[in-house]
């Protein structure tokens, strides 16, 4: 068993980017302009980091995923489709994860995709926000449908639109990724084209 976070493997879940998307604290400003945003840190900020950073870096995202436990994007957000045939010893997580999942999958990693984020951190006795960004993060690569981040993994202009006012549509993409926006971009124009 190993202890999250896992060097190689992102310390921010990608799937969990919505509620990560808040700036880095001022202690790690040598990081900004390559991680901007928690949800930034990608497999790649081990290149920047060592073990400690990092551990400090998850307590973040741990943190800021917790404080957002009652947000909306818990009940509409899937579990990610997993290759089938992936099995818990496959992975690596902390040994309390690994607990909790032997006890109640019955069916295997890839049978959670059929769930929710909330109802994972729910129904799973003895799960809770750590435990899931664990398991997110080792079952990283995956993933069956793992983002390349192109367009097409992206949700476009009529799908954010569709979602605005259908909020129960979000299931039908949960699959996508929110639009990749410039930082020079205005919140007034962008409301414009909503």
């Amino acid at each position: 068993m190993s202890r999250f976070p896992y060097p190689g493997y992102p310390i921010a879940p990608r799937l969990l980017r919505p509620i990560l998307s808040i700036g880095l604290p001022r202690a790690f400003s040598r990081l900004v302009g390559r991680f901007d945003l928690l949800a930034d840190l990608d497999e790649t900020v081990w290149s920047y980091v060592d073990q400690s950073v990092a551990d400090m870096l998850g307590n973040l995202v741990i943190t800021r995923a917790g404080q957002m436990r009652s947000a909306p994007f818990w009940r509409l957000t899937y579990f990610p489709r997993l290759t089938q045939g992936l099995q818990l010893d496959d992975i690596q997580i902390e040994r309390p994860t690994y607990e909790c999942l032997k006890r109640r999958l019955r069916e295997g990693l890839p049978s959670l995709s059929r769930y929710t984020l909330n109802f994972v951190i729910s129904e799973i006795p003895g799960f809770g926000i750590r435990p899931l960004v664990d398991l997110l993060t080792a079952v990283h690569f995956h993933t069956a449908d793992n983002p390349r981040d192109d367009a097409g993994d992206r949700l476009d202009l009529a799908q954010l639109q569709h979602i605005i006012r259908k909020p129960n549509a979000w299931h039908t993409f949960s699959g996508k990724y929110f639009p990749l926006i410039p930082k020079s971009s205005r919140l007034d124009g962008a409301c414009q084209q909503l």
